[in-house]
């Protein structure tokens, strides 16, 4: 994992190999999932990713490291982009995935959303929570 760069500690933001991306371990917390179950969610959307005609999208999107506790075991951990993030995220289910996916559609509505004399620009930045 030395390719990783903090970006912001308190939402787990990181650079990885210029890409800003998210821990699967952080998903986790967020969406308070145990993280052998995000682990699995992840695993399968690949496996589903795979077989249709937008099989890249993943090797773009979601990366696979493995890191070492300090107990020295290794274990498995995911690096999603921002549209990685929201592949994997509008899969799950309860409060703050709703949350999430309300938030997620009202901001991608405003940056969809031409600007003009009739669509002024929004001032200032989305800001999402889970």
């Amino acid at each position: 994992m030395k390719n990783l760069k903090i970006w912001d500690k308190e939402y787990g933001i990181l650079d990885y190999k210029g890409k800003i991306v998210v821990s699967s371990k952080t998903i986790a917390d967020v969406f308070d999932k145990r993280h052998d179950h995000v682990l699995r969610d992840i695993d399968a959307a690949i496996q589903t990713i795979k077989k249709t005609k937008f099989c890249i999208f993943s090797d773009g999107n979601i990366f696979r490291l493995n890191y070492r506790d300090k107990q020295n075991r290794q274990y498995i951990e995911y690096m999603l982009t921002k549209d990685g993030f929201a592949y994997i995220a509008m899969g799950f289910t309860g409060e703050k995935a709703a949350q999430f996916k309300i938030d997620y559609i009202n901001a991608n509505g405003h940056f969809l959303r031409p600007a003009g004399p009739h669509f002024p620009a929004r001032q200032g930045h989305v800001k999402w929570s889970v």
